[in-house]
């Protein structure tokens, strides 16, 4: 079990939870290579401490148990594991009604060049904090002469010292470092810095000596600011990076973060990137077009839309939204400014900019137009409500889409899929109803309803015995 003063890491750090958006469980994850045949997954969990039940044990002191169920599918070869692990939080009586933050790692050793699925279930107290999947695959080409980690953000890194050596602390140490992991990639602030770690294994050990270059890109990859800097190796085989980057005269939106490691005289290079999530309550968000913002926002059909129309548009926008713009619009009062805010959002979202054409909004009003005369139930031009409207608004046309009709004794359903997200993505839906209203009972994408029991619970007419797709990981035979 992995104990966790939380008390203590807030006092020495000094983390501001004014920093910190408070939601539910946040994950994230970042691959190291441990050699070109293996790397190690670690992966990062922020929740708030009002989210979790704690319980007196003694001297006034609290403590939480966070419980983890990891799934590790290969799918190359059908094997599965699974994994319980037990996170261990304290917290003392002056900071139990506090809201603070619970920040963790967990470690896995994996094989690199080979895709994996993680499905994982974080509970405190019986009671779901977290409920997802994702798919890992470092790949590492044989070919080049060095290869790169992923980007790990941190709210916070300190160098490790006297002052703050704590067996608390031990997991987040690396090469002399203490780093409190971001796992939100949410900046905020009109005064902030990204902080962030990764490392460089060198497979050519005559060279020691890199170029590196961060930038950072906008939503259609322009790059908006850059930084560059000469490395030194740390090690005979292996360099690591703690570096702050500014966010200086950044609006709020979606960014990536672009690193560029340049060797052998800049003549060979590899890249990374990291998307990250920023809110600047000081600025609003600048029209990267040939036209000015003001002169572009009056032409457009927004300033037409009236206050229901704009709230309805709103709504049916929301499946491609991030939570930053959602939380962003429910803040706005007047109809000027929700159709400012909608203008940007999909101002944000096209791909040419120099155009008055956005070819994002065309494509999505395109979408709700075929589920309203596919899926519409009840009212009228309402079909973004239902789930097989939404997952069309979110993710497009499925690749594949086999529909079963009910019988006597199974009712009807359908079955999705997406061969180019995340690896391939499935959807099931059920019409338990009997009335044309399907549901969306089971998936394999990210945030979306998980039950590998569907099929037992809701009784489909589907013939599951020849695909694996189907079957809970834990049926896979090691």
């Amino acid at each position: 079990m992995q104990k966790h003063l939380i008390l203590l890491l807030i006092l020495c750090f000094s983390l501001a939870n004014s920093q910190i958006k408070q939601s539910k469980a946040k994950f994230d994850f970042a691959c190291f290579p441990i050699s070109k045949d293996s790397f190690s997954l670690e992966l990062y969990f922020q929740v708030s401490s009002k989210d979790i039940k704690y319980y007196p044990i003694e001297n006034q002191k609290y403590k939480a148990i966070l419980d983890f169920e990891f799934i590790i599918l290969n799918l190359k070869d059908s094997t599965s594991e699974k994994i319980n692990w037990k996170f261990e939080t304290l917290n003392n009586i002056e900071s139990l009604n506090k809201d603070l933050q619970v920040i963790g790692i967990k470690k896995f050793k994996l094989l690199s060049n080979v895709n994996y699925r993680f499905d994982l279930v974080m509970q405190n107290d019986s009671t779901n904090l977290y409920n997802s999947s994702f798919n890992v695959n470092k790949r590492v080409d044989l070919n080049s002469k060095v290869y790169l980690s992923d980007i790990e953000f941190a709210h916070l890194i300190r160098e490790e010292n006297q002052s703050n050596s704590n067996q608390f602390l031990d997991i987040y140490k690396k090469n002399g470092f203490i780093i409190l992991p971001n796992s939100t990639a949410e900046m905020y602030g009109n005064d902030i810095d990204i902080n962030l770690y990764f490392e460089i294994n060198d497979l050519d050990t005559n060279s020691n000596k890199y170029n590196l270059k961060y930038e950072i890109l906008n939503g259609i990859n322009k790059s908006l600011n850059s930084f560059e800097f000469e490395l030194t190796k740390s090690s005979k085989h292996k360099t690591f990076e703690v570096r702050t980057i500014p966010l200086f005269d950044l609006t709020t939106g979606i960014y990536n973060l672009k690193n560029t490691v340049y060797f052998n005289n800049s003549l060979d290079s590899v890249l990374i990137f990291k998307k990250f999530y920023y809110l600047n309550p000081q600025t609003t968000p600048k029209l990267e077009a040939n036209f000015r913002e003001s002169q572009a926002f009056e032409e457009s059909l927004f300033t037409s839309y009236s206050d229901n129309k704009i709230n309805l548009e709103f709504e049916m926008t929301k499946p491609i939204l991030t939570e930053f713009e959602i939380d962003e619009f429910s803040r706005l009062s007047t109809l000027k400014a929700k159709q400012r805010a909608l203008f940007r959002f999909w101002k944000f979202r096209d791909s040419d900019t120099s155009t008055a054409k956005n070819e994002m909004y065309i494509e999505y009003h395109q979408r709700l137009e075929y589920i309203d005369n596919q899926f519409t139930y009840g009212r009228k031009n309402e079909a973004y409500k239902t789930d097989r409207g939404r997952i069309i608004l979110k993710y497009g046309m499925p690749t594949q889409r086999n529909r079963y009709t009910s019988t006597s004794e199974k009712v009807a359903c359908e079955e999705w899929f997406f061969d180019a997200t995340n690896g391939g993505i499935y959807f099931y839906f059920v019409d338990r109803s009997g009335n044309n209203l399907f549901e969306l009972v089971h998936s394999n994408a990210k945030n979306e309803p998980r039950d590998f029991n569907w099929v037992q619970n809701y009784n489909p007419n589907i013939d599951t015995d020849s695909s694996s797709r189907f079957k809970d990981p834990n049926d896979f035979k090691k």
